[in-house]
């Protein structure tokens, strides 16, 4: 675990929850602790055992702590890349709202804030929050999230676990909604003038609780940016809404026919009898022959994301995700090389990335650089972690005067140095962005107390409805006395460096994810093509032993 993983965790972790929580999770990131060696880690900052017990309650509501039964007592830690996923939470917001409609971002929304809920409390929320909008209009988008695995059913605790340490059940069907929902009340009953009595019935489903299943919101940020890189890296001017609809659609029927796969290079061959076939089960308005043509329009495209490998069925397709994600990721390290350095160091790197290795020599050929510039391009993209060196060796016994030295891109150590270097970005803006509103401190809570005020003289039932001047006067008087030009100033000048600084920790979050996405797809590529390698070997020694000992 990296020293920058845990600086962005804990930053997101005071942003989120504040200073306390911040200090716990800082270490509980670094190792696993008990609850007694947590409290005497944390004995400086004088934190009570309560407030400790109450930091881990939250941090465990909101899914981010993990525990475990060691050998005396419980054994408490924190996964950075759970916490991680709060930095994404706009992002998924606005992609399940694009994806489903109706009320479904908000269904999302109510349920991250709220860390774990039931089903009944989460429609009660957002029907309020809607206007009071029908249940069943809330229930049938939950549903909709569910069979989209959006949301997943929290483990419930089993009746034989013991009081030190919970024993969590096996569900059956992580995604299936309740028989029974919403049939609880509470109401009151006045038994005399003075004594109201309220009585309360639970919820059939009040101790099923519902979390966010942020595997599946991963899923859907790789489709957002295979559709961003097949479609944002076109030049072809037929690529209007309904082409970009068709290829949201095949990105769809290509994660259902993977089993959810996350991590696979590309995706099973996809006909376009599968198209039209979730076409009718999803009662969408596309016929056979448009999508044929929107299907080959997309295949026409350069970038070689979706190809078109048979005729049968109408045609198959198949999704390269690790080309799109891998050109994604290129652009950004390619824009990096050319703020630090400059644009021929950008063509050294395409030439070294698209041949494998060169030596300098070669380098001068192909890129058209001088001697003296390529050997000072190469040292600058060296410095940065761009590129590496590899020594070959012209006899046996590597003398320095028969070495060759080959410049090559290494991608694993180049996507981990670019991921370390998002992460430090990441915790630099939410740093600066938590200091700009610290310093506003004060304007703002001004300005809230402004609108408590404005909004009680705009309530007030004692001044007559057609007596408007006078709210406008009292209004405008509150307004001067609360908030000077100035002021007003340096609050506008606050809130547009405040949407700056999300709107670059969301992208920044975007471009972290893609980074993480290849760097984890290459490793476990390798790590299959080692496997079948072992596998061929071994099959090849088993033959040679059996015919020819």
């Amino acid at each position: 675990m990296s020293k920058h993983l845990i600086d962005v965790s804990v930053a997101v972790l005071e942003d989120h929850f504040g200073y306390y929580i911040a200090r716990i999770g800082n270490l509980l990131l670094r190792e696993a602790l008990s609850l007694a060696l947590l409290a005497r880690n944390l004995a400086p900052l004088k934190i009570s055992l309560k407030d400790i017990r109450n930091s881990l309650a939250i941090l465990d509501q909101h899914n981010l702590l993990t525990f475990e039964l060691g050998s005396r007592s419980i054994i408490y830690s924190i996964c950075p890349n759970q916490v991680l996923y709060l930095i994404s939470a706009p992002r998924a917001i606005l992609l399940i709202k694009t994806l489903y409609e109706g009320v479904t971002d908000a269904i999302f929304e109510d349920i991250l804030a709220k860390g774990r809920s039931s089903c009944s409390d989460c429609i009660r929320r957002v029907s309020k929050c809607m206007d009071d909008l029908p249940f069943e209009k809330v229930k049938s988008d939950f549903s909709k999230l569910l069979s989209s695995q959006i949301l997943i059913r929290c483990p419930q605790v089993a009746e034989e676990s013991s009081e030190v340490f919970p024993m969590f059940q096996v569900e059956s069907d992580l995604f299936l909604l309740p028989d029974v929902i919403l049939d609880g009340y509470s109401d009151a009953e006045n038994d005399s003038e003075t004594i109201k009595s309220k009585t309360k019935k639970l919820d059939s489903d009040s101790n099923i609780l519902w979390r966010v299943n942020w595997i599946s919101i991963e899923r859907l940020f790789r489709d957002d940016l295979i559709l961003d890189s097949l479609i944002g890296g076109s030049q072809n001017d037929l690529f209007d809404k309904t082409t970009v609809k068709v290829a949201q659609l095949i990105l769809k029927v290509g994660d259902a026919k993977n089993k959810n796969n996350l991590f696979i290079g590309q995706s099973s061959p996809i006909s376009l009898q599968d198209v039209c076939r979730y076409v009718h089960e999803n009662q969408l308005d596309y016929n056979r022959e448009m999508l044929d043509e929107k299907l080959n329009i997309i295949c026409r495209d350069m970038t070689g994301i979706l190809r078109r490998v048979g005729d049968s069925g109408g045609g198959v397709y198949i999704i390269n995700y690790e080309k799109g994600i891998e050109t994604l990721c290129l652009e950004h390290i390619e824009s990096a090389i050319r703020e630090k350095i400059n644009d021929k160091a950008v063509r050294i790197f395409r030439l070294l990335n698209a041949r494998g290795f060169l030596e300098e020599e070669q380098l001068e050929k192909e890129a058209m650089l001088s001697s003296k510039e390529t050997k000072e391009l190469c040292c600058s993209l060296m410095d940065y972690s761009f590129i590496t060196t590899r020594q070959v060796a012209r006899a046996n016994d590597f003398a320095p005067a028969r070495l060759t030295f080959l410049y090559i891109v290494n991608k694993s150590q180049l996507l981990s140095a670019v991921i370390d270097y998002t992460l430090l970005t990441i915790r630099n803006v939410i740093r600066r962005r938590m200091v700009e509103r610290e310093k506003y401190e004060p304007l703002l809570d001004r300005q809230l107390k402004m609108e408590v005020i404005i909004s009680s003289i705009e309530n007030n039932q004692n001044i007559a409805e057609d007596d408007e001047e006078t709210k406008k006067e009292q209004i405008a008087e509150v307004e001067r006395a609360y908030m000077t030009t100035e002021d007003r100033r340096n609050l506008e000048r606050f809130r547009r460096a405040e949407r700056k600084f999300c709107s670059a920790e969301i992208e920044l979050g975007r471009l972290h994810f893609a980074l993480k996405h290849f760097y984890q797809l290459r490793q476990q590529i390798n790590a299959e093509q080692q496997r079948q390698i072992s596998t061929q070997g071994k099959r090849k020694r088993t033959y040679q032993q059996a015919h020819f000992s």
